[in-house]
């Protein structure tokens, strides 16, 4: 679970069940060492998590990937598509 908690991608979309409420998160940054990493709702609620209470979320199922694949990911594979389409896109 360390390692999964270590490998999370920042943008990547989570549902957090946290407090007695369920809501959709966006892990917004990991701190340098990556012991740190703090989650945004839409709402503006924030929560920062060290590595190992994070770890303990994520087995215990309070924390699950809301996608299957990162925004990033996602992005370049419809630019690949768009690309494949109309090659000429890239002297515009």
């Amino acid at each position: 679970m360390l390692a999964w908690a270590r490998e999370l991608q920042v943008g990547s979309w989570f549902m957090l069940d946290y407090r007695d409420r369920q809501e959709a998160v966006q892990l917004a940054w990991r701190g340098l060492r990556g012991q740190l990493s703090l989650f945004v709702a839409p709402s503006g609620r924030c929560v920062l998590f060290q590595r190992q209470p994070l770890a303990a979320f994520l087995q215990a199922g309070l924390l699950q990937p809301a996608q299957d694949e990162a925004l990033t990911v996602r992005a370049t594979r419809s630019a690949l598509a768009k690309l494949d389409v109309d090659p000429f896109r890239l002297l515009n």
